[in-house]
């Protein structure tokens, strides 16, 4: 039953446009698709704010969530870092967190073989970002204490002092800021800055070999100011270290999580799709054979490993190629089964602010 007129808007398909109130704020939905495409695509000069205010203006000037010229500005520079030419210098360095993924499985397969999922595809990622982004050993498959590994996991804790703060922030945009109000916790901004400084300091004016993100910032950092000439007038922004470090805070958070999700979500559905998982590993054997390896080439041929990557993209809407390339050296030297602690439905844990399983992702890994 409707309770007002935005509740019947939402009931009634033949309103395309309708304008609640959020708080005080006037705001308008759309659901017609041509609309929609001409907002997102053709108009997209008009409406590049994503709408997302933090209170920590240093971590929201990142790619992500920055607003206006500032955006621009980061677009027009960053987007050269993902070009295919670019993501293919930074091949090697996933397959060496690859073998790294296969060697710790080796080392950690017990008689029953039983290994939870989202703990083992988190530290392959963990490895694979810490290496192409900063060039830094993360010591992502050890056991000890990981500072890397601790930092990943509190950005991804959504607890309920930061459920509060964007409940205020929402209802009155701004306020939190003026009163100098932090909703996030300073020290984990701090290690990017501090990381950023280090690596800054290792790597300025000297020959860029590693060709990672860092080399990339450091580049521009090298030149001063950067300039984002428009139609009728040119930005400029100083490329500072906190700057850096709030794109190195962006790219840290998306690149762990999403992977990893991606890579333990469908390691849950061919435990229990075994047809699907023995096609998977027909495929990736072929073409491994074929090339010698897992490399770029290789992993653009595995159609089939594509399609069932989308499928759990789409079940559970969470990245591709470093996911593609764990994933087809996992299955081609393991297989996963369902043991006794998976669960058919998978219980989302409410304090996480992304999807992730409760109770963790449990299957049954054998060697092939």
């Amino acid at each position: 039953m409707a309770t007002g007129p935005s509740d019947a808007a939402m009931q009634d398909s033949k309103h395309y446009y309708w304008h609640p109130f959020v708080s005080i704020r006037p705001s308008l939905i759309v659901r017609d698709p041509e609309g929609i495409k001409q907002i997102l695509i053709k108009d997209f000069n008009h409406f590049q704010d994503r709408g997302v205010s933090f209170t920590d203006s240093d971590i929201e000037q990142n790619l992500f969530f920055a607003e206006a010229e500032v955006w621009r500005v980061l677009r027009h520079r960053l987007t050269p870092i993902f070009t295919t030419g670019k993501l293919k210098t930074m091949i090697p360095l996933v397959l060496k967190s690859m073998n790294g993924l296969l060697d710790y499985a080796d080392r950690t397969i017990g008689e029953n073989g039983v290994m939870e999922m989202r703990s083992l595809a988190s530290k392959y990622t963990l490895d694979v970002i810490g290496s192409c982004a900063f060039g830094v050993e993360v010591d992502a498959f050890s056991e000890k204490e990981n500072v890397y590994r601790e930092i990943a996991n509190r950005m991804l804790l959504f607890d309920s002092k930061v459920a509060i703060f964007r409940f205020i922030n929402s209802l009155f945009p701004g306020l939190l800021k003026t009163l100098g109000v932090k909703s996030s916790q300073k020290d984990i901004f701090e290690f990017f800055v501090n990381m950023v400084n280090k690596i800054v300091k290792e790597r300025f004016g000297k020959p860029k070999v590693r060709k990672d993100f860092m080399d990339f910032m450091i580049e521009l950092k090298e030149q001063g100011r950067v300039v984002r000439r428009g139609d009728d007038h040119e930005k400029e922004l100083e490329i500072t270290n906190e700057l850096m470090a709030a794109q190195a805070f962006i790219f840290y958070l998306g690149g762990f999580e999403t992977s990893s999700g991606t890579m333990s979500f469908l390691m849950h559905e061919i435990s229990q799709n075994l047809d699907v998982q023995e096609r998977l590993y027909k495929e990736i054997s072929e073409v491994v054979e074929r090339h010698g390896g897992v490399t770029y080439e290789a992993i653009n041929e595995m159609r089939y490993l594509e399609m069932v990557l989308d499928e759990t993209l789409r079940k559970n809407a969470i990245r591709k190629v470093q996911s593609m390339i764990g994933l087809a050296g996992f299955l081609h030297k393991y297989r996963v089964e369902p043991t006794g602690q998976t669960k058919r439905h998978l219980e989302i844990e409410p304090k996480s602010g992304t999807l992730t399983s409760k109770d963790g992702i449990w299957v049954n890994v054998k060697r092939r």
